[in-house]
């Protein structure tokens, strides 16, 4: 086992990250994981080729992920309502990171009833 990276002496360990990732399933590009840093790993390696790849399956993107249903030279098309699906991988991320930088400095970490977030012109009554 690895020792933890650490930056700005912050200790961010994996078991952490499994553990906030626990109650989120993590199925990306047709692969199932319980580990978080993979499953943002086949986030990168989406991102990787919509950017560097025209937007195109490359052959070892199809090797990596043989159950994702792309076809090798065909344009990628993401499916309707993933980047809401994304937006949850994000979440306990940012949490993590949250907490280790609020403990290492000693910042206040306020919190925001959901109410106070929504406008209360957009409120259905």
């Amino acid at each position: 086992m690895t020792a933890p990276r650490r930056s700005f002496g912050l200790s961010l360990g994996h078991r952490r990250y499994v553990a906030a990732y626990q109650a989120i399933e993590m199925r990306f590009l047709g692969r199932l994981t319980s580990d978080p840093v993979e499953c943002l790993q086949s986030v990168a390696d989406l991102r990787h080729r919509l950017v560097h790849s025209a937007g195109r399956a490359d052959a070892r993107l199809l090797a990596e992920y043989p159950d994702s249903g792309l076809i090798e030279g065909a344009p990628i098309e993401l499916p309707f309502g993933i980047p809401f699906r994304i937006h949850f991988l994000f979440v306990p991320f940012t949490e993590i990171l949250d907490e280790a930088f609020s403990g290492k400095f000693g910042w206040e970490r306020p919190t925001t009833a959901v109410e106070q977030l929504i406008s209360p012109d957009l409120r259905v009554s």
